[in-house]
C-alpha cells in the first residue's frame, strides 16, 4: 500500500513535473490493476485531466466505475459529476442521482449538495423542494457555504419549508462569514 502514497505525493507535489507525473500515474496504474480501489480512483482522475498519461475519457470512467463499485466516495461523486454534466459522457441525470445518493448516504457533502440540486430543480428525481432543503440542510453541516447560501434561498422563498426570512438571514449570515460572495450580496438586500 505504501507505493499508492509515493504516486499520491508525486500528484500533489509536483503538478508540473511531467516525470514525476508520469512515475506517479504508473505507479498507479500497477496497484489500479491489482485492485486498489484508492489506486483505480485516483488514476481515473489522471486520465480524465490528463496529468501524467494522455487525457482520456474513456479510461477515466473506465478506472472511477471501477473504484465506485467498490464505494469508494470520491469515485462515486466523481462519476456523478461527470454523468450531471455530460464531461466525457453522455450526460444522465438519473444516474448521476444513484451516484450521487449513494456517496451522499456515506456522508459526503459535495453529494448531499448536488443531490440537493437534482431535487431543487428536478434533474433525474421529481422535483421536491422539501428534500432538497433536508439534503442542503445535511451538506451545510460539511462546512459549506453555498448550502448554507441555498438554505438560505428556500428558507427566503418558502420553497419546501414555511417561508421564514429570520431563518434565510441567519443562514445568509454563516454563508457569508464563510466567504460566499452570493451570501453576501443576499444580506445587503435584506439590510
Amino acid at each position: 500500500m505504501g507505493r499508492i502514497i509515493v504516486g499520491d505525493v508525486h500528484m500533489r507535489g509536483v503538478d508540473d513535473d511531467e516525470d514525476a507525473l508520469r512515475e506517479a500515474a504508473e505507479n498507479l496504474r500497477t496497484l489500479a490493476e491489482q485492485g486498489v480501489p484508492e489506486a483505480q480512483y485516483q488514476l481515473g482522475l489522471l486520465y480524465y485531466v490528463g496529468k501524467g498519461v494522455k487525457k482520456n475519457h474513456r479510461e477515466s470512467v473506465k478506472w472511477l466505475r471501477l473504484a465506485a463499485d467498490k464505494h469508494v466516495i470520491e469515485a462515486l461523486f466523481a462519476l456523478g459529476m461527470m454523468y450531471d454534466n455530460g464531461w466525457g459522457l453522455k450526460q444522465d441525470y438519473r444516474e448521476s442521482v444513484i451516484l450521487y445518493t449513494e456517496a451522499a448516504e456515506a456522508g459526503n457533502c459535495n453529494s448531499r449538495y448536488n443531490l440537493g440540486l437534482s431535487y431543487f430543480y428536478g434533474l433525474g428525481v421529481a422535483r421536491d423542494h422539501k428534500q432538497a432543503a433536508k439534503l442542503f440542510r445535511a451538506a451545510s453541516k460539511g462546512v459549506m457555504p453555498v448550502a448554507m447560501f441555498n438554505l438560505g434561498v428556500i428558507y427566503e422563498k418558502g420553497e419546501g419549508v414555511e417561508r421564514n426570512l429570520v431563518q434565510a438571514m441567519k443562514w445568509y449570515k454563516i454563508a457569508a462569514e464563510g466567504g460566499y460572495p452570493p451570501a453576501m450580496e443576499a444580506l445587503k438586500d435584506f439590510l
